[in-house]
């Protein structure tokens, strides 16, 4: 039998390397079977690196991503015919970091089944994304790389670096609840009085 060979596929890897740098790596793996003899590990240096929008962050060098100013976009490699990306941001006082999507479900409480409530108000209170708001069952706001969804009771942050937040979850006619990111992403509310 021959051996079979899987496609090559890349991975961004990031972490902050000091306080206006962020330090990428660009492994590589291979779906399903091994990959081809010769494919190499990594492609840090020879991949083609950018960012979407370099009045945010820009190139150092392969890998190497430096903080122009605070905002959201996107850091693309490029190797071989692929290209690979992930989105990433600059907040007050940080490197450039990747970011991600954090999302959840808001239900009725006073409903006699588990009923998605839209129009609740979830707002971050901690964090470098403190002060965002968004509401159930509505448009979140765009960021790059985002993949807007919505439908009833959902929410959902776009641009959101790694780390645990404190959500505050509200709506006229029902009591507020805070939750921690460690424990929820869902939320049922109770009705006032």
């Amino acid at each position: 039998m021959p051996e079979r060979h899987g496609i090559p596929q890349v991975t961004i890897v990031c972490a902050p390397g000091s306080a206006t740098l962020m330090l990428c790596r660009a492994p590589v793996s291979c779906s399903l079977y091994p990959c081809a003899d010769g494919t190499p590990t990594d492609v840090t240096e020879t991949a083609t690196w950018s960012v979407d929008e370099a009045s945010f962050a820009s190139m150092a060098s392969p890998g190497v991503v430096k903080a122009v100013a605070v905002g959201h976009t996107i850091l693309r490699v490029k190797w071989t015919f692929t290209d690979y990306f992930i989105p990433i941001a600059v907040f007050p006082g940080t490197p450039p970091l990747p970011t991600y999507e954090y999302e959840g479900m808001v239900y009725d409480g006073g409903a006699a089944s588990r009923t998605p409530l839209n129009g609740a108000r979830v707002e971050i209170l901690s964090g470098l994304a403190a002060g965002r708001t968004t509401l159930t069952g509505a448009m979140p706001d765009f960021y790059p790389g985002a993949t807007v969804v919505t439908f009833p009771g959902h929410y959902a942050f776009f641009g959101i670096p790694s780390g645990t937040y404190r959500l505050r979850v509200s709506k006229e006619g029902f009591q507020p609840q805070e939750i921690d990111t460690r424990q929820l992403t869902d939320v049922t509310l109770v009705p006032a009085g």
